[in-house]
């Protein structure tokens, strides 16, 4: 491939001819790169998840649905999704790999019943965006935290009766 030089003065040129210069240059970057071979750009899928409620409590399942997208349909090429499932200082209490089958991925993810915290941060990402996780999908799920004396008066105003009644209707 020739590489072509312009050489030209800025002090001499007119707005035009700057525009014409730079439109030439990009003309140029952009067919060296088509008869190169190399392609510059890359299409990178989108990642949606939704889960069954808005909160939940520690040891509780949360179950989830993810999807793939790439270009506006379900991607059938990505076979894995990578979930890093975190607390609100950065840390990771577990990475899982989920199975992507037609661009959907149906799981769930049991929330630790020692979880102490009050949200539980969720980034989901492909084998393409594991270098750039920021590109990923990010979820903040509350997470909802009961004393110990409000569980157990709970458990304790619990009353089941059965009464058999006899007679005709």
């Amino acid at each position: 491939m020739e590489i072509i030089s312009l050489n030209v003065s800025i002090n001499t040129l007119s707005l035009g001819d700057m525009l014409r210069s730079f439109l030439l240059s990009v003309t140029l970057i952009f067919l060296g790169s088509i008869f190169s071979g190399k392609i510059y750009a890359q299409v990178l899928p989108a990642i949606f998840l939704h889960t069954d409620k808005g909160a939940y409590f520690p040891g509780e399942p949360i179950w989830f649905k993810g999807y793939v997208i790439n270009e506006g349909i379900l991607d059938q090429s990505v076979r894995n999704l990578y979930i890093d499932w975190g607390n609100t200082q950065g840390s990771i209490l577990e990475h899982n790999v989920y199975l992507v089958a037609k661009g959907i991925t149906p799981s769930q993810f049991v929330i630790p019943s020692n979880y102490a915290e009050s949200e539980l941060n969720l980034n989901a990402y492909t084998t393409l965006i594991a270098k750039n996780r920021e590109m990923g999908y990010f979820k903040t799920l509350p997470i909802l935290q009961q004393s110990a004396r409000t569980r157990a008066a709970v458990l304790a105003n619990y009353f089941l009766s059965f009464i058999q009644k006899v007679g005709c209707i």
